[in-house]
């Protein structure tokens, strides 16, 4: 079983990865309190899952109770925290979904989704992938016009998939 902590109207769940050599403590509301602690949570990497009963669902999906369709749905933590599991920061959507509110890459030299130096042309492209299909937004010497560019993409292709703005998604320089 795992350790619970209860905190006022939340608890911690501690659990540890397969080689018990590291300990994380997973958030939730009180009230999935007695669903979880019936289930032996463990990780890998940044999923949360339970023992074989459950086919490895992840805490998300689980406290949201989409684990048990043959389609699973995937669930997204609104603050990028995987440990906060609490319903408040947990939104069931699609793939497509998810990737509109994901954070930033790391490697991204624009400081904006979907804006990429184009070496070859020596300019600012702009661009947006919807339905497996990329959309161009064009390319510009300015990189101000490509980032114009992509937000009239997202007007046109993702404003009806955002769950909520998301701060993260800009580099502060």
């Amino acid at each position: 079983m795992n350790e619970i902590i209860r905190k006022g109207r939340m608890a911690e769940i501690v659990y540890e990865n397969k080689f018990s050599t590291r300990k994380e403590r997973a958030i939730i509301d009180i009230e999935d309190l007695e669903r979880v602690k019936k289930h032996f949570w463990s990780f890998s990497g940044t999923t949360v899952s339970s023992s074989p009963d459950m086919l490895s669902a992840t805490f998300g999906q689980f406290i949201m109770n989409v684990y048990k369709n043959k389609k699973r749905k995937l669930v997204l933590h609104k603050n990028g925290n995987p440990l906060d599991c609490r319903k408040s920061n947990l939104v069931v959507g699609t793939r497509q979904q998810l990737s509109i509110n994901s954070k930033l890459q790391s490697n991204n030299t624009s400081g904006h989704k979907g804006v990429c130096w184009c070496k070859t042309h020596k300019k600012w492209c702009a661009s947006l992938v919807y339905n497996g299909i990329k959309h161009s937004g064009g390319s510009f010497v300015e990189k101000e016009k490509a980032i114009e560019s992509r937000k009239r993409l997202e007007e046109i292709y993702h404003n009806h998939l955002k769950f909520f703005p998301r701060e993260d998604n800009r580099r502060t320089e």
